[in-house]
C-alpha cells in the first residue's frame, strides 16, 4: 500500500469523469527563506537543525515531527550551554 499522497496532482477530475485539468496550486510545499522571515531566532535555528536532520536521513517522509522535536532539544541544549558560560 502506498501511504504517500501527492500534494499538488497534475490532473483532477471535475466529477464528470473527463479528467479536466485544474490549475496547480500557487503555493509551494517546499519552505523558502521567506517562510521563516517572521520567526523568532530560536524558531529559525530549530528549522535549520531540523532541515539538516532530514537531509542526513535522505528526506524520507514521515519523520518530520521527530526531526523537529530533536532539533528543539538540540537548540535548547545549545542555549543552555551559552547561558552557563
Amino acid at each position: 500500500m502506498n501511504d504517500q499522497v501527492s500534494v499538488t496532482p497534475a490532473k483532477r477530475g471535475n466529477g464528470k469523469g473527463n479528467g479536466q485539468d485544474f490549475p496547480k496550486s500557487s503555493q509551494s510545499t517546499t519552505p523558502t527563506a521567506s517562510d521563516t522571515a517572521g520567526d523568532s531566532p530560536r524558531d529559525a535555528a530549530i528549522s535549520e537543525v531540523a532541515y539538516f536532520l532530514a537531509e542526513a536521513r535522505g528526506f524520507e517522509p514521515g519523520q518530520e515531527l521527530e526531526d523537529w522535536f530533536i532539533a528543539e532539544q538540540l537548540v535548547m541544549v545549545a542555549e543552555n550551554r551559552d547561558c552557563s558560560n
